[in-house]
């Protein structure tokens, strides 16, 4: 809410990325999160949307940015897609920000991405 107030007030999303918020804010709070909060979390926003007469939803990672995250959020969506009507679409988007911890370092990323991440996600 703080930083959708921030847009509205004309602050860049560059300004809020580089006071740690964007991504960078929801990437901490994944990797700080478990599985059964994850879940409760997302079950909740799905329960809104049914409420509403959403059928379908695609739900991308790409906020844990590391190997244990990534696949955290994609048995997340498993566990979703097989306690829950709403029919759930899921994608990795393992590459969707440079983590903090390869600043500079894009290429490493790249390679943890195509030789560690995505032979577990296939």
């Amino acid at each position: 809410a703080t930083e959708f107030e921030q847009r509205l007030q004309g602050v860049s999303y560059q300004q809020i990325a580089e006071q740690g918020g964007g991504i960078a804010s929801t990437v901490r709070a994944t990797r700080e999160a478990d599985h059964e909060t994850l879940f409760v979390n997302a079950k909740g926003r799905l329960n809104s949307l049914l409420r509403e007469g959403v059928t379908t939803v695609e739900s991308k990672t790409g906020y844990g940015l590391d190997t244990e995250n990534e696949l955290k959020l994609l048995e997340v969506n498993k566990l979703l897609a097989e306690h829950h009507p709403i029919d759930i679409h899921s994608t990795f988007l393992g590459a969707h920000a440079l983590p903090p911890e390869y600043k500079g370092q894009a290429d490493a990323y790249i390679d943890i991405v195509c030789d560690e991440m995505l032979p577990r996600v296939a």
